[in-house]
C-alpha cells in the first residue's frame, strides 16, 4: 500500500484512526523517542547559553506543525505596539523560501500589511535581532515561531494553540503532530486558543492547559473574514464586505498547513465551494498551475489566502493575472480576552 504524505499527516492529527493508523504509529514512535530526546539535548545546551538582548522580546510561537493562526497574532501584536509608541520589528526564520522565492511566503505577507514595521528574515535570530536594533532602532523583538528558540532569553513567550485540534494523537514527530513533549508547555506565559467556536472543546482545553501551567494566562479568539480582494486590476487590495460571495460559485485554492480551515471559512461568509485544489505548506507554484486553476474556473471567481498571494506576487513579479481573489482574514477576540492582551503586552516595559 501507498503511503502519502496527507496520510501519515492525519493520522498525527488524529483524523485517522484504526488498524492500520495504529500499526504506523506504532512502528514510528521510536523514532519520535528519538526526536523527543534529541530536542531535549538541544533545548538544555541551548538554554544554558541564553543571551539577554538589551530590548524586550516576544516570542509568539506553537508546540505543534503549522496552522495554528500565529500569524495574524504577531500582527496583532506588532500594530498595538505600534501604536503604542513602541518600535518594534518582527525576526522571521522565513520559512517557505524557495523556488527562487528567497524570503518566505509569510514574512512577505507580514511586510505587505505592516509597510511601517520592519520584517527581517534570516535562519540565525541573533544576527537579524542585532540588525533590527542597530539599524532599525527597535526596542521590541516579536520573534515569529519562536518557542523553540531556546538560546534568546524572552519578556514574554506566547504559544497559539488550536482549540479544533490542539495536540492531534499527542505524539512527538514524526508518530504525531508535536514538535515537543508537551512538558514544554510549562515554559509558556501566555496561551491563545484560536478557532474556539466550539465552547465544550475551548473549556475542556482550557482546564488542560491550566493543568499542564497553572501559572500561565490563557485568552481566546476566532478567525474572522474581514473581506476580500482582488489581487490585480483597479480594485486590487481593496477590501468588500465579508458576503461578498454569499450565494455565488467559487473555485479555491491554497498551499497552507490545515486547508480546511481556510475553506470552511469561506464557506461560512456563504459562498459555495464547487472546485478546491491543495497544495503542499509553502508551496511555490508554477505560472502553468496557476493558468490552469483560472482556466478550470470557467469564469468563476478563484479564492486563496493572503499567504499564497504573497507567492504570486513574488512569481508574477507583483502582477498576477486577472481573477483571483485573496481572503483577508483577522483576529476577533472573546469577552475582553483582546485587552487583558494588551495590558499583559505593555506590562513587560513597566517590570
Amino acid at each position: 500500500m501507498r503511503i502519502s504524505a496527507d496520510y501519515l499527516r492525519s493520522i498525527a492529527e488524529a483524523r485517522r484512526v484504526g488498524f492500520t493508523a495504529a500499526v504506523i504509529t506504532g512502528l514510528l514512535t521510536p523514532f519520535s523517542w528519538l526526536y523527543s530526546g534529541c530536542i531535549g539535548l538541544l533545548s538544555f545546551l541551548r538554554s544554558a547559553r541564553r543571551r539577554k538582548l538589551s530590548c524586550a522580546v516576544i516570542s509568539v510561537g506553537n508546540i505543534t506543525w503549522g496552522g495554528t493562526g500565529k500569524t495574524p497574532l504577531v500582527e496583532f501584536i506588532a500594530l498595538f505596539l505600534k501604536r503604542s509608541g513602541h518600535n518594534p520589528a518582527v525576526l522571521s526564520r522565513g520559512y517557505g523560501a524557495s523556488g527562487g522565492f528567497s524570503v518566505g511566503d509569510e514574512p512577505l505577507m507580514l511586510q505587505n500589511r505592516m509597510p511601517l514595521i520592519p520584517v527581517l528574515t534570516d535562519k540565525k535570530r541573533l544576527r537579524s535581532a542585532r540588525k533590527a536594533m542597530e539599524t532599525r532602532g527597535a526596542d521590541t523583538l516579536i520573534l515569529d515561531d519562536g518557542f523553540q528558540q531556546w538560546g534568546i532569553s524572552k519578556d514574554l513567550d506566547i504559544v497559539t494553540v488550536d482549540a479544533g485540534n490542539p495536540f492531534g494523537n499527542g505524539r512527538v514527530i514524526p508518530a504525531g503532530m508535536l514538535r515537543e513533549p508537551l512538558s514544554a508547555l510549562k515554559r509558556a506565559d501566555i496561551f491563545v486558543l484560536t478557532r474556539c467556536e466550539k465552547e465544550e472543546e475551548k473549556e475542556l482545553l482550557k482546564k488542560r492547559l491550566s493543568f499542564l501551567n497553572p501559572r500561565a494566562c490563557i485568552f481566546c479568539c476566532n478567525h474572522r473574514v474581514a473581506g476580500f480582494y482582488p489581487v490585480s486590476g483597479e480594485a486590487a487590495g481593496v477590501i468588500t464586505e465579508p458576503g461578498f460571495f454569499s450565494g455565488k460559485d467559487v473555485v479555491v485554492f491554497s498551499g497552507i498547513a490545515v486547508p480546511r480551515s481556510f475553506e470552511q471559512s469561506l464557506e461560512n461568509t456563504g459562498a459555495r465551494i464547487t472546485g478546491a485544489r491543495r497544495f503542499p505548506d509553502h508551496y511555490f507554484y508554477g505560472r502553468r498551475e496557476i493558468e490552469a486553476i483560472i482556466a478550470g474556473g470557467r469564469g468563476r471567481p478563484v479564492v486563496t489566502t493572503e499567504k499564497d498571494a504573497a507567492r504570486l506576487s513574488v512569481l508574477y513579479d507583483r502582477r498576477p493575472p486577472a481573477g483571483i481573489w485573496v481572503m483577508r482574514i483577522e483576529l476577533e477576540f472573546e469577552n475582553d480576552d483582546d485587552q487583558r492582551l494588551r495590558d499583559r503586552l505593555l506590562g513587560i516595559y513597566r517590570s
